[in-house]
């Protein structure tokens, strides 16, 4: 519509100018009065461009939406872009030193802080895609269980325990108070007491057959054992598939198994001590699930969520689920959310760990995820107004007051700011610097150069130079012990 108005106006003066006689006169005032029209036109275009449309900006609304970060946690994403070998997470571990280890699909990768170092073979025997990781204090190693067996760090080197059965699989290390160890293998739970340690760290040949639980193959039909756990009283706990086996007084029975449609599917992705003699198992499909006693009780049931890890940090139980990062309070035996995967990334949970520093790192099946609390909170409107404040006061009962330009003050309430005055304002044009509440409840406003507006019993007054302000322009209020102002 404005390039026709422009159009018209410029055929309109030609009609008029018509009308005169000498040239070089209408020559003359033609040019002139064309540039005003020019002027005037560029000058009104982005008034006429904005009749009819919300303002984009903050005092342009008397009422603002705004939604803001809901997870505790910042989420930083980590993959091969960083160093590792895969993007697809396995196990976490964190040693006495601080250094992350992080288990993949390719081998394993300790984290400086900075720097991914990672460890893919022994020799000629790759790692494959490692499933534990485990620090051993005592021999100042870590053990790291993979598709290509079981392999130690030591010294800033990777080396391979030699077993006469090269091609079985060892899926978790667990360290017993006495150092002797079991690890749970393709074939099933296999001890390796201390005698057998000494061998494979002299780089001695060990035969897992020999190790082998016997009654295994019988109970579990020769699946893999998972997951490893004792209690504090001595009994030891295996989880194969879909079934947790109880080894009490060197005798083998079946304690759990699934009820899901498809219980080989619902296999029990970690196992951790808990107080007073139990032991906290969760699964994929059927939640967490408590052993005293060698007597299952479920604690949670997932609520729906597949579950990717359970582990104990610090006396604390964490579970790590698709529907967020859990706290199991087991005194009350309540859930806690505490954080979440972000919904863009939240593709495939694997495992979970908590640092030293209670950062959570998050493997997934295509994502390294580190999780730190968050210092700030960012609040945006869905509209995408700019904020344009300018002051923020916190009045006598905890209410957030925001300083706005044109005059308005706003209040914050949950996520949402709404101005105080309703559909007006403190003043005119002028942004609101600064706010004050003094004893008496008032609230004094600022401004950028209109002078002080006072909130008195719901009236609005309002001071300028005329009234005996040295100037317009007003940053800070005090009150004295006097109660001046």
């Amino acid at each position: 519509m404005l390039p026709e108005l422009f159009s018209l106006s410029q055929k309109l003066l030609n009609r008029i100018f018509n009308f005169i006689s000498f040239n070089v006169v209408r020559l003359t005032l033609f040019t002139f009065l064309k540039k005003i029209i020019y002027i005037l036109f560029v000058c009104l275009l982005p008034a006429i461009s904005a009749s009819g449309q919300q303002h984009p900006f903050f005092w342009g609304n008397d009422k603002i939406y705004f939604k803001t970060d809901t997870n505790s946690y910042q989420t930083k994403v980590l993959g091969t872009q960083n160093g590792l070998p895969s993007s697809e997470i396995t196990s976490l571990a964190q040693d006495s030193k601080g250094y992350i280890w992080v288990g993949s699909s390719a081998g394993v990768s300790r984290f400086d802080g900075t720097t991914f170092t990672n460890y893919l073979k022994s020799g000629s025997r790759f790692t494959g895609e490692v499933y534990s990781i485990q620090e051993d204090t005592l021999r100042n190693l870590i053990w790291i269980a993979g598709d290509g067996g079981l392999f130690y760090f030591k010294n800033n080197k990777l080396y391979s325990a030699n077993f006469k059965e090269s091609t079985i699989a060892v899926y978790c290390v667990h360290l017993l108070d006495d150092n002797s160890i079991w690890i749970g293998t393709g074939d099933g739970p296999v001890y390796l007491s201390l005698s057998i340690i000494e061998t494979l760290l002299s780089k001695g040949m060990v035969s897992i057959t020999s190790a082998l639980l016997a009654e295994w193959k019988t109970l579990s039909n020769g699946n893999p054992a998972y997951k490893i756990m004792n209690s504090e009283s001595g009994n030891i706990y295996f989880a194969g598939e879909g079934k947790v086996f109880s080894y009490t007084n060197k005798k083998l029975s079946l304690i759990w198994s699934s009820t899901w449609k498809e219980d080989r599917n619902d296999l029990v992705t970690g196992m951790v001590q808990g107080k007073n003699d139990t032991v906290f198992f969760a699964t994929i499909f059927s939640g967490v699930f408590e052993i005293k006693n060698n007597t299952t009780k479920q604690v949670y049931n997932n609520d729906g969520h597949v579950s990717g890890n359970l582990l104990s940090h610090n006396g604390q139980i964490y579970q790590l689920t698709s529907g967020g990062i859990f706290e199991l309070l087991t005194s009350t035996r309540e859930i806690k959310k505490i954080s979440m995967v972000p919904e863009d990334l939240n593709v495939w949970i694997s495992c979970l760990l908590v640092d030293n520093e209670n950062n959570l790192w998050i493997g997934m099946h295509d994502n390294l995820l580190y999780q730190k609390k968050r210092i700030f909170f960012n609040y945006q409107s869905d509209e995408s107004i700019a904020p344009e404040l300018f002051s923020i006061f916190q009045d006598k009962k905890g209410q957030l007051f925001f300083g706005a330009n044109r005059g308005k003050v706003y209040k914050k309430q949950g996520a949402n700011f709404e101005n105080i005055f309703g559909t007006k304002r403190a003043v005119q044009h002028a942004e609101i610097k600064s706010i004050y509440e003094d004893n008496r409840g008032w609230l004094w406003l600022g401004t950028g150069y209109e002078g002080i507006a006072l909130q008195k019993n719901n009236t609005i007054f309002h001071y300028t130079r005329k009234d005996g302000l040295s100037t317009n322009t007003n940053y800070f209020f005090y009150q004295d012990d006097q109660d001046n102002i």
